[in-house]
């Protein structure tokens, strides 16, 4: 039986890594008829979770170093918000990508974004309808864009299919920086839009 499903390949080949289980014993545990197969995808589990590893570290060193890391972050990140991005040479889109890999620190940005979601979506009960739509697609746009700039920061780092190569996948990835900065700076100016107060009735007596 080959396993097909990367989270059951990471499944027994973290296994293997616990119990340190021989080659023997893995292929008796995945039930494979030649031990070739188990071998291959144990190496290939293992150089990904080696690759995963690597870039935890990495984020792990650039947090340490925090201070000057982030701050550097930051300042590139508000240069990405005023740019006009379409009217960018195709050198100044790979410089400011290259940028964007370099200083990126792909924890820390979810943090943030978590801590923003937070914040809007403590809905106060006098909320709008239409201030509770605009919160809803705000967090959506906070979500998609966090989740789509560490997919293409993997990928750009482990220049996956030589994304590094691809005009098109690099413009990409400083348009996501954009509008995930520019989500995130809308929901930190957030302001809460409430209904008019109801004038209240009352009687006087004289």
């Amino acid at each position: 039986m080959i396993l097909q499903y990367t989270g059951l390949r990471h499944l027994y080949a973290s296994i293997g890594v616990l119990v340190k289980a021989d080659p023997k014993a893995l292929q008796v545990l995945m039930g494979h008829k030649d031990i070739s197969i188990t071998l291959n995808i144990y190496a290939d589990a293992q150089d990904e979770l080696k690759e995963q590893n690597a870039e935890k570290i990495e984020d792990y060193i650039l947090s340490l170093t925090s201070e000057s890391a982030s701050q550097d972050m930051d300042e590139l990140f508000s240069k990405i918000q005023e740019l006009d991005i379409y009217s960018l040479e195709e050198k100044e889109v790979i410089n400011y990508t290259n940028e964007i890999k370099r200083l990126a620190i792909i924890p820390k940005i979810e943090k943030e974004v978590k801590e923003l979601i937070l914040k809007i979506s403590n809905l106060d009960k006098d909320t709008t309808t239409d201030d509770t739509q605009a919160r809803l697609e705000l967090v959506y746009s906070l979500l998609s864009n966090m989740e789509h700039l560490k997919d293409q920061t993997r990928d750009l780092k482990r220049d996956t299919n030589k994304c590094n190569d691809d005009y098109k996948y690099i413009f990409n990835y400083l348009q996501t920086a954009q509008y995930l900065v520019k989500s995130m700076s809308r929901a930190t100016e957030y302001k809460v839009v409430k209904k008019p107060a109801k004038v209240t009735k009352f009687a006087i007596n004289y």
